[in-house]
């Protein structure tokens, strides 16, 4: 009769092999025949002791830990350092010889042979709270804090220093001794190096964002977004940057997200929004989008609004700060109500 111990020997060093492998696993990484231990986070400890941190094997692209923290031993990759940011490395071939991605989420790039110049948009959130009263203490330092404005009084031509709450192309929304007063926009006058026909613009694109310098540099900083058909007071013009004032902020947007007017409209009519042609009582109105006539935002029936055209189903109008549109159902002209009371 054969001996069953070679048998039973095979079997108990199946099961040890298997519960090595096991373990292996449990502990994330992998045993190779050559005894080298290759780690899920992508880093191998080989057989003699050395440790590599694996970028992407099928490139080529390694980290040794024996070539000094952070350092490349083949191809290129992406360092994370300490305080969270990222740094890009690339061989001396390419053009660029690094590219550092900070934690704030802008690049800093360092050219190499032959450099190239690129725009990287950042990721960062709004800012809010204090970091957003030091952006515009940022913006202020740089170019004034302040959009003075005055209201030369229609009846006997006299100037007068106001605030705005809201402007328009037709008409604004101004304080005048405490009171509010909807007066026509072209009575307002504040410094500006815009052009005539471009003292006024109105945001076409999605939204802009304000940013606190007129730069295409990678550093730059976003804070704030303006949402389609807000209108803006232009205070400097350029071809790619346009600085404006939007609700007492001062800040730059890109050139190509306005539409620009002047400071002209008075062939204007002024109405109020309606429910069922009443101006009084609850209820929400829709405004809604110039081009898209997706819906901008909701008002009350009695919001004073300042009327341009008729297109069809709707009006184009002022109201609130925005240049869009509203359906003639949901408008009610004042001459309507003179008339009606006559």
């Amino acid at each position: 009769m054969k001996s069953r111990k070679p048998l039973v020997f095979v079997l108990l060093c199946t099961v040890l092999c298997l519960f090595l492998c096991a373990f292996a696993f449990a502990e994330g990484y992998t045993v190779e025949e050559d005894g080298s231990k290759w780690y899920d986070d992508g880093h191998i400890e080989w057989a003699d002791g050395t440790v590599t941190q694996a970028v992407n094997h099928d490139q080529g692209q390694t980290y040794d830990s024996d070539s000094g923290s952070g350092s490349i031993s083949s191809g290129s990759g992406t360092v994370k350092n300490e305080d969270g940011s990222m740094t890009v490395i690339t061989g001396e071939e390419d053009p660029m010889a690094g590219a550092k991605k900070n934690a704030d989420g802008s690049i800093e790039v360092e050219s190499g042979t032959g450099g190239v110049d690129i725009e990287v948009e950042p990721t960062r959130a709004p800012l809010e709270g204090e970091e957003w009263q030091a952006a515009l203490d940022s913006v202020a330092a740089r170019n004034g804090k302040d959009t003075p404005t005055v209201w030369i009084d229609p009846a006997d031509g006299t100037p007068v220093s106001v605030e705005v709450i809201y402007m328009g192309i037709g008409r604004s929304m101004i304080l005048v001794d405490g009171q509010k007063k909807l007066v026509n926009t072209s009575e307002l006058k504040w410094e500006t190096e815009a052009p005539e026909d471009k003292v006024l613009a109105v945001v076409r694109s999605r939204y802009v964002w304000m940013y606190k310098s007129p730069s295409k540099k990678i550093t730059v900083l976003k804070f704030k977004q303006i949402y389609r058909d807000s209108v803006v007071r232009v205070l400097a013009t350029g071809k790619n940057w346009t600085f404006v004032d939007h609700e007492g902020d001062r800040a730059y947007v890109v050139t190509s997200g306005l539409e620009f007017y002047a400071n002209d409209h008075t062939d204007t009519e002024l109405g109020y929004l309606s429910l069922n042609g009443k101006i009084k009582g609850k209820g929400k109105i829709q405004v809604r989008d110039f081009e898209t006539r997706g819906i901008i935002r909701d008002y009350q029936p009695g919001t004073p609004v300042t009327v341009f055209d008729f297109l069809e189903d709707y009006a184009e109008i002022d109201v609130g700060g925005y240049h869009c549109v509203v359906n003639l159902n949901c408008l009610t002209l004042e001459r309507s109500l003179v008339s009606a009371s006559e």
